[in-house]
C-alpha cells in the first residue's frame, strides 16, 4: 500500500485492513518504508512499532530491538545514535534498557567499539541510565587514557537526575 504522503506498506493484511481483524491483541509483522528514506521491518501492532523490530534510519543509523506504543521500550541497541543527536559514522551505539523512547536502566554507549561514553573533553562514563541522564551506579573518569584509565581524578557510586548523589567515592590526583 501506497500512502499520499509516499510511505509504503508491505505486510500482513486481513480482510483489507492493516490490522488483523481489528484485534489491538495480536501483533503483525510488516515493512513500513517512510518517504524520507527510513524505513521499520518488525511486529506491529494497532499500526504502531510494539514487539521487536528494526528501525533504520535514512542516514543509516540503526534500533534493534523491543518497542511499545511506537517508542523504543525494553532491550535493544542502538547505533550511531544518543539523547536524539544524530553522531558521525563510526560504530557508535547504545546497548542497554530503554523505557517510553530513552535510555534508561542499564547500558553502555559504545564509541567506536571502546565501551563506555566519551565526552568531547576526554572524560568518560559508564553505568546506568534513566531518561537519558546517569542515573543508579556508574562511574565518571576525568581525562581518561586508553579505554578506561583516570588521569586526573574518578568519581564512581551513585548518580540521581544526571548528577553525584548518594553513596560515592571521588578520587582526585594531584
Amino acid at each position: 500500500m501506497i500512502h499520499k504522503n509516499g510511505d509504503k506498506y508491505d505486510g500482513e493484511w486481513i480482510n483489507d485492513m492493516k490490522e488483523p481483524y481489528g484485534n489491538s491483541l495480536k501483533h503483525k509483522i510488516g515493512k513500513y518504508q517512510y518517504a524520507n528514506g527510513n524505513v521499520y521491518e518488525g511486529e506491529l501492532k494497532s499500526n504502531k512499532k510494539d514487539g521487536k523490530g528494526v528501525f533504520t534510519y535514512y542516514n543509516e543509523d540503526e534500533y534493534s530491538g523491543d518497542w511499545k506504543n511506537d517508542l523504543k521500550h525494553g532491550k535493544g541497541t542502538c547505533k550511531k545514535y544518543l539523547l536524539g543527536v544524530y553522531k558521525t559514522k563510526g560504530g557508535d551505539r547504545y546497548e542497554g534498557d530503554w523505557v517510553n523512547g530513552e535510555m534508561s536502566g542499564t547500558g553502555i554507549y559504545y564509541i567506536n567499539a571502546i565501551g563506555v561514553y566519551t565526552y568531547a573533553n576526554g572524560n568518560k562514563y559508564q553505568g546506568q541510565y534513566l531518561n537519558n541522564l546517569r542515573d543508579g551506579k556508574g562511574i565518571y573518569c576525568i581525562t581518561c587514557l586508553g579505554t578506561f584509565t583516570c588521569v586526573n581524578g574518578s568519581y564512581s557510586g551513585d548518580w540521581k537526575r544526571g548528577k553525584k548523589e548518594g553513596e560515592g567515592k571521588k578520587q582526585v590526583k594531584v
